[in-house]
């Protein structure tokens, strides 16, 4: 996806908070942006990935009511979100860090552009 909220970037302003009780193929999410930045098309792509819209200003108020074990990449979490938290130093973790393992999972798309860069790499080497 992308926005317009940070000048010169594409961008957007908002959170993601995902859970995954039950394993990645039941997860479920809730995208906390303001509604009017997403499209009706991009709002029901995101229900067939079981990613709700929730408003930006609440993510404070749910974050604070996650029961159990939070991964959070420290190193860039803010610190009101950090603070939400109920038991910051026993709740939260970085390891394993989800979000990597799905970045490396690859949908036919991106996997045929690997190999399509690939190709185009290969001609300019060989011209060269």
């Amino acid at each position: 996806m992308r926005g317009s909220d940070c000048e010169s970037t594409p961008y957007f302003t908002s959170y993601l908070v995902l859970n995954y009780q039950g394993g990645a193929s039941n997860a479920t999410g809730s995208l906390y942006i303001n509604r009017e930045k997403v499209p009706a098309e991009v709002e029901e792509y995101l229900k067939t990935l079981n990613i709700t819209l929730k408003p930006y200003d609440e993510v404070l108020k749910d974050v604070a009511a996650i029961d159990g074990v939070v991964y959070v990449d420290k190193s860039i979490a803010n610190h009101a979100l950090c603070g939400a938290l109920k038991d910051f130093k026993s709740s939260v973790t970085s390891k394993p860090n989800i979000i990597d393992k799905l970045k490396a999972v690859k949908n036919s798309v991106e996997i045929q552009g690997f190999i399509d860069c690939h190709v185009r790499d290969g001609a300019a080497v060989v011209r060269i």
